[in-house]
């Protein structure tokens, strides 16, 4: 989830790190609906329903993201 206001420095992350999943361009109500962002970044873990699975605050890395799609595909 982005925060950002344009999509360019969003779209050029993405590519820089060659990331292959959905990165949503969010919106105040969206922040809100979320429950709100208090830090960033902040990352989600979102079933395929739209329901949070897990909130992460900070940086996440790679294994643990992993890690945790790996077990809700079990």
């Amino acid at each position: 989830m982005s925060l950002d206001s344009s999509t360019s420095p969003v779209e050029r992350f993405v590519r820089a790190r060659k990331i292959n999943y959905p990165v949503l361009m969010a919106t105040r109500k969206t922040v809100n609906d979320f429950g709100g962002i208090v830090g960033v970044p902040t990352s989600f873990l979102v079933n395929q329903d739209g329901t949070i699975i897990k909130r992460y605050q900070g940086y996440i890395d790679k294994n643990t993201l992993r890690r945790d799609v790996q077990g809700l595909l079990k």
